[in-house]
């Protein structure tokens, strides 16, 4: 083969593997490039939870959705640049609709024995997770009876850390474990676990400037709270089912529901307002001759209750053989008229200011002030 025949050949074969370095440098960088920022606030482990010593070991942790106070105007910031669903990520400040859409290969929640802090990729790997979330979180694993920890190990660590496929270096975060101190009871140890998810809970409503009752209200996990617990514990709905308020799609500051049944005690008032109204009226037809019926009903209320007063009247006169007292009678059934739309307050008034007398005489009479 001539010489500039191989020289060609290894040109084009030197071309290509550059060209595959090119390409494969790049997909690590649209990957994630060097990874984000990892912070772990607190990490705890339960036993007895679900069966006689198994394992549960929580952690919160906050993968930054910025790294600078202003975003940049057309790129997503931080972590938000790694989710599927990018809306809200260039917004100032950063607030990414779809937290939970990352990529699950590409950070993990694990946890390691027989490491330190600093550096646990020396260590024993126990279990591990896809983060459910970018963000301020809680995460977890649950492992069964069997697991071979120590409780109280010193050397149990809780992790936060990025695939280093997907990234040009690596990046793990880790903290040791803090251990229930509850008796070694499901009970106990539910209890404990339930009141650590609360105290978590109330730190993402600070993390997350949500306010006072967002995810805890009266000591209890509200329908917010609960996505939260769930991707950090998938059974603790089950297991806890005490700390968590009863199941609601409402806020609970929603406004009490319009009542549409009408009660049965408004149904009589109606009921008797109505057959008062056609009695009146019928009343008022016979008085009245060929007035409207507004003025029917309001003859006819007028002159029926006048009847019934007057009888009043007539019978407590017939006994006490007073004037104050059959006009007392008088108005305490006129008030019932007035109450029954019968009487209107003007004439109510009026009746009123004429009883004014007889009771006057009547005290004049009785205080012997007469010549």
């Amino acid at each position: 083969m001539p010489k500039s025949h191989r020289i060609r050949i290894l040109s084009v074969i030197a071309g290509s593997l550059i060209l595959t370095l090119a390409i494969t440098g790049g997909i690590m960088f649209a990957a994630g490039g060097a990874p984000h920022t990892i912070e772990v606030h607190e990490s705890k482990c339960f036993r007895s939870i679900n069966e006689a010593d198994d394992l549960y070991c929580g952690i919160r942790f906050n993968l930054p959705t910025f790294e600078t106070l202003t975003p940049p105007p057309v790129t997503p910031e931080a972590w938000c640049q790694e989710l599927n669903d990018k809306l809200g990520c260039i917004t100032d400040p950063v607030d990414p609709v779809a937290p939970q859409s990352l990529n699950p290969d590409l950070v993990f929640v694990t946890f390691w024995k027989d490491c330190l802090p600093a550096d646990c990729s020396v260590g024993t790997l126990l279990d591990s997770v896809t983060a459910p979330r970018i963000g301020h979180a809680i995460s977890g694993v649950y492992m069964e009876a069997g697991h071979g920890v120590s409780w109280e190990d010193s050397t149990v660590n809780g992790c936060v850390e990025v695939n280093p496929l997907q990234f040009t270096s690596a990046s793990q975060i880790c903290m040791p474990v803090l251990w229930a101190v509850a008796d070694n009871d499901v009970d106990d140890q539910r209890n404990e676990l339930g009141v650590w998810f609360l105290n978590q809970l109330l730190a993402l409503e600070i993390e997350h400037t949500t306010g006072l009752n967002f995810y805890v209200q009266n000591n209890r996990i509200t329908d917010a709270g609960k996505t939260y617990v769930l991707e950090a514990l998938n059974i603790a709905d089950r297991l806890l089912g005490g700390f968590f308020r009863a199941s609601s799609t409402d806020s609970p500051n929603s406004a009490f529901a319009t009542v549409t049944a009408t009660p049965a005690l408004q149904g009589a008032i109606k009921l008797t307002a109505t057959v008062l109204a056609d009695a009146y009226e019928r009343v008022g037809e016979h008085i009245g001759g060929g007035a409207t019926d507004a003025e029917q009903k309001a003859i006819g209320g007028t002159v029926l209750w006048l009847i019934i007063c007057a009888i009043g009247f007539g019978a407590t006169y017939a006994v006490t053989t007073e004037t104050l007292f059959p006009s007392l009678m008088f108005a305490c059934l006129a008030v019932l008229g007035l109450a029954a739309d019968g009487f209107s307050f003007t004439l109510f008034g009026s009746a009123v200011a004429i009883f004014v007398f007889p009771a006057a005489s009547y005290t004049v009479k009785k205080l012997g002030l007469t010549g």
